[in-house]
């Protein structure tokens, strides 16, 4: 999903349309993770307790398959164990070493009104906290 296709010899019917061979397709990816066959409901709101169990009720869907930020399959991308596993141990790291509060000017509406598009994450206005380290 995401990467080009090309249409085989003959071509093919997609969708009822004919898409005549050696047609280069793709999935607009923006538009995968913006469909409400992926993530329903609002999929273009900031709600992460659309991954947890039960989600956002019965209807709910959220679908791992289209969230697209390293891509998939054999094509996907070779650093992403790697990144996966920074983050565990910088996070790790950070919540073993600190101690984690608000700053007092945090205000959490403007920041959750700030949160666009989820599966890429883009912040209008800042998560700020204050980090105090912990005594051993």
């Amino acid at each position: 999903p995401g990467l080009p296709r090309v249409i085989p010899k003959g071509g093919m019917m997609i969708d009822g349309e004919f898409v005549p061979e050696d047609t280069i397709i793709a999935v607009n990816p923006w538009a995968q993770m913006q469909s409400e066959e992926n993530f329903y409901p609002d999929p273009q709101i900031f709600r992460p307790e659309r991954w947890l169990p039960g989600g956002l009720g019965p209807d709910s869907r959220a679908s791992k398959n289209a969230i697209l930020s390293f891509s998939m399959g054999p094509f996907s991308c070779l650093g992403k164990p790697l990144a996966i596993q920074e983050l565990r141990q910088v996070i790790s790291k950070v919540l073993l070493t600190y101690d984690l509060k608000y700053a007092p000017e945090f205000d959490p509406v403007k920041f959750e009104e700030g949160i666009h598009n989820m599966r890429t994450t883009i912040f209008t206005y800042p998560l700020t906290v204050v980090a105090t380290r912990r005594q051993h």
